[in-house]
């Protein structure tokens, strides 16, 4: 699945220390398996980005809405990137779970298409759901990964000011 992998880079005129400073401001360093404090809102309200940054190196998620009491992630790409001088190298990514989710669901319902030309069920309708349960998750995840990625691409632009 390397073509849901998505790397460019984000060259710009600023050194790497204040790239550095742009990018802790535009992301709200999350604990990882902790629910956000209802003091923590306006924090995570005024950063676009949830995630963690070590250095040079960050990972995150485009943020969510904020709604009853807990912010949700949006989650369907993953940032990781390095900062290195004046350039940001940037990998967008589905998370593991989609991706696992998917193939699984492809194998058995490709599985389901196999057998249904040789069990008794051996007519056009059956297979043409079966078919139809073979596309459904491409179907579903990737217009949201596309946009998804659309938006982050543009986010990581108004964080970082981009050489053209």
């Amino acid at each position: 699945m390397h073509w849901l992998l998505e790397s460019f880079e984000l060259r710009t005129s600023e050194g790497e220390e204040e790239l550095t400073r742009r990018l802790e401001a535009a992301v709200y360093q999350a604990p990882t398996f902790q629910f956000p404090m209802p003091g923590d809102f306006a924090q995570i309200a005024a950063k676009p980005l949830v995630g963690r940054v070590n250095g040079r190196r960050f990972k995150a998620v485009l943020r969510g809405d904020i709604g009853r009491r807990i912010a949700t992630r949006r989650g369907q790409v993953i940032i990781a990137g390095t900062i290195e001088g004046s350039t940001v190298h940037v990998t967008l990514r589905p998370p593991l779970f989609s991706v696992i989710w998917v193939v699984l669901w492809t194998i058995l319902a490709a599985a389901g298409l196999v057998l249904s030309f040789f069990g008794p069920a051996r007519f056009a309708p059956v297979q043409l759901v079966i078919l139809g349960m073979l596309v459904l998750p491409w179907a579903v995840i990737l217009p949201f990964y596309r946009r998804e990625t659309y938006l982050v691409r543009a986010q990581l632009r108004q964080i970082f000011p981009v050489i053209e």
